[in-house]
């Protein structure tokens, strides 16, 4: 049961569908011109745009806190009899699977059994139809790990590795660049969305009832595990969430913040991975340590001090990780619910992408029906009337302006605070750039791994250099860090920005679908 759990835990999701997208409205039409570039490409992008195009960058109020004050599972653990789950009905006839009109055999017992304080944590196959390709392409459900090889990389994709491999290294011959291409693995699995058929996807039922709402498939039903459940942390969350919207300073916002966060972390530790260290101080014990069946590693600091790492003999898997599985699949199914519900289908909006998004954000391409009005006057006015969209970050003078769902969970807050978003390019995943129109241009840059004090100084054309020139972004930073006990000025010549990423297929230098999609096979 505990090994079923562990796998069903899948992080946050960062992603990104489109390298560069420019808005295309008459509010920006002063503004564009100051974004005019020499390259050609890049212009004729940016004219392509349809007209009536608005950018959204909106972030989650306290993703995982709202969830965790949402009923969690808490006791009565128990696996649903195997006589109960063959008498189920499931979604295995061939021509029923790719008719959207269809309704889910399972999703009505789903619904019903999976009520009065009763949740399920389910392991199924799951089929994605191909109806859905286009309209869930942007933001895929059911995610999952995978491990990204040579069959993944379309055309596109392996002349984009050979650029990178020649910058990387100029030496190598091109012979052994177009080998290497063959041989491409990714170092780890990594978390992305496909339309890839699931076989033994564990998924909780809030998120499984989702899926078959919009469309997808079970097709077998394995193992069922129920459970009871109940707003166990909705007291605790609340009390420090209401200080938090009250705080003057950043010490007291991030410390009410913390609160939450590492009760969050507690439901997730992995204690399997866990490590004994000891101290040696003389060769006798230090041998009688390689000795032993546990032993992993070891650090020599002196002539006279040794530091020895065992693996646990035994573990004690006394963590409560379903909730931290709980919450995880809560926060995916929350981002969901809103884009698919209340965006996706608004009536003011002729369509609406999903250009990138981390766990608790989205970035958003709006093309309005009418391109003379803008989501202000509509959308976002319709999400601040549901008390789904916080604007106490606007300027006092806007229409929108309120402080009356400042901090409210289950809240969207936009992060431009009502300005006129103007482009967005995106790298990788977590590496990105926004400009936007206030006074004067701003602009918003994302990229992990990099110190804040070098991020402060990337500006948005590196970003478009990246893309239009098909170049790395190396950068240069000074770190204090420490190693077997010392402490040491470490400076680093990072690559920490560039062209390659592997999460969706790549067919042109700005657009991508995901794997699987059936334009691809």
């Amino acid at each position: 049961m505990y090994s079923e759990v562990e796998a069903s835990i899948r992080g946050g999701f960062s992603f990104g569908t489109r390298h560069l997208t420019t808005a295309n409205n008459p509010m920006v039409e002063e503004c564009r011109r100051r974004l005019d570039d020499d390259d050609d490409d890049l212009r004729e992008l940016r004219r392509n745009a349809p007209y009536g195009t608005h950018l959204a960058y909106l972030d989650a109020n306290s993703l995982y806190a709202s969830c965790m004050a949402q009923a969690l599972p808490y006791k009565a653990y128990r696996w649903l009899p195997r006589k109960v789950i063959e008498n189920l009905s499931v979604d295995d006839e061939a021509a029923e699977l790719e008719n959207p009109n269809k309704s889910s055999k399972f999703l009505a017992w789903l619904s019903s059994y999976c009520s009065n304080g009763r949740g399920t944590l389910l392991n199924v196959d799951l089929y994605y139809p191909k109806f859905l390709h286009d309209s869930t392409a942007d933001l895929p459900l059911a995610i999952g790990h995978e491990r990204i090889d040579s069959a993944y990389l379309i055309e596109h994709m392996k002349q984009d590795w050979v650029c990178l491999q020649r910058q990387l290294d100029p030496r190598k011959r091109t012979a052994e660049v177009y080998e290497d291409v063959k041989r491409f693995t990714s170092p780890t699995r990594k978390l992305i969305g496909s339309f890839t058929h699931k076989t033994g996807y564990i998924v909780h039922h809030r998120a499984l009832r989702l899926y078959l709402e919009l469309g997808m498939c079970v097709t077998r039903i394995n193992r069922v595990l129920e459970f009871v459940e109940g707003p166990i942390l909705q007291e605790y969350i609340e009390h420090n969430i209401r200080p938090r919207s009250e705080a003057t300073s950043d010490f007291d916002r991030d410390f009410f913040k913390l609160l939450n966060n590492a009760v969050y972390g507690k439901f997730l530790q992995r204690v399997r991975d866990r490590l004994s260290y000891r101290m040696c101080t003389t060769a006798e014990k230090l041998e009688t340590y390689f000795a032993k069946e546990e032993f992993m590693d070891v650090i020599l600091y002196t002539d006279r001090l040794a530091g020895v790492s065992l693996t646990p003999r035994r573990v004690l898997l006394n963590k409560p990780i379903l909730i931290g599985s709980a919450i995880l699949d809560l926060a995916k199914t929350f981002v969901y619910e809103f884009f698919y519900s209340r965006i996706q289908c608004h009536r003011s909006l002729a369509s609406a992408r999903v250009l990138g998004g981390d766990t608790d954000s989205l970035i958003l391409a709006l093309v309005m029906a009418d391109p003379e009005t803008s989501p202000q006057e509509t959308l976002f006015k319709d999400l601040v009337e549901c008390g789904v969209l916080d604007t106490s970050n606007y300027p006092p003078s806007h229409p929108l302006y309120t402080t009356k769902y400042k901090g409210k969970l289950m809240a969207w807050k936009d992060e431009v605070s009502g300005c006129t978003p103007l482009e967005f390019a995106f790298l990788r995943p977590k590496n990105y750039s926004m400009v936007y129109a206030k006074e004067s241009l701003c602009q918003i840059v994302r990229c992990k791994g990099v110190s804040k004090s070098i991020v402060r100084g990337m500006k948005h054309n590196v970003f478009l250099g990246v893309l239009k020139d098909r170049v790395l972004g190396p950068v240069t930073m000074r770190t204090i860090t420490s190693r077997r006990q010392m402490i040491y000025l470490l400076e680093q010549r990072k690559q920490a920005l560039s062209f390659f990423e592997t999460k969706r297929a790549w067919h042109d230098p700005y657009s991508s679908l995901l794997f699987g999609h059936w334009r691809l096979t």
